[in-house]
């Protein structure tokens, strides 16, 4: 029978030796984000502000601060995922998943269509209860019946991340 290590790709066969509580790194792309969003919302309101005070259009004040309201929302959400991402790489129970559903679906965006790929991972916990999740994995490398690395909370496996969808990465010593 092959052990969780000969089950793994060899990218993530280091995952098992790095001792608790594990390093943990953000992904500069979320720094960028978690920091930039409440700054152009100062700005915004900043800007609302000063044309409220010069009798300027009501529109402009009122759209800036929706807006404003939108990117902090979108910064919080973000800086809480990462916070629950972090806490569960850090010192979170690992456990292979393997993907049972893996879907290309249509985005949106500038310059044509763009697909993105939503997975579902399936894994079992030490009693042998199945749990799922699911992500988008933006590698598109992920196929169904691989093997991916999930880390879950140890008391709630119903909160868990699977190592290619998490904001932050694992430091190897």
């Amino acid at each position: 029978m092959e052990t969780k290590e000969e089950q793994l790709p060899a990218r993530y066969a280091y995952i098992f030796s790095l001792p608790r509580p594990r390093r943990v790194q953000v992904n500069p792309l979320t720094l960028i984000v978690i920091g930039s969003l409440p700054l152009v919302s100062i700005f915004l309101i900043y800007s609302g502000l000063q044309s409220v005070s010069t009798k300027a259009s009501f529109l402009f004040p009122t759209l800036g601060l929706l807006v404003a309201a939108t990117l902090i929302a979108a910064s919080s959400f973000t800086l809480w995922k990462l916070r629950r991402d972090m806490n569960l790489l850090k010192s979170g129970e690992l456990a292979i998943g393997v993907v049972a559903r893996q879907k290309l679906v249509f985005a949106g965006g500038r310059g044509g269509r763009r697909t993105r790929s939503k997975i579902r991972y399936c894994f079992k916990d030490p009693a042998g209860q199945l749990f799922q999740g699911t992500c988008t994995d933006n590698s598109k490398k992920l196929l169904v019946n691989m093997p991916v690395p999930v880390f879950y909370k140890a008391e709630d496996p119903e909160q868990n991340v699977s190592i290619c969808t998490t904001l932050c990465e694992l430091k190897a010593d």
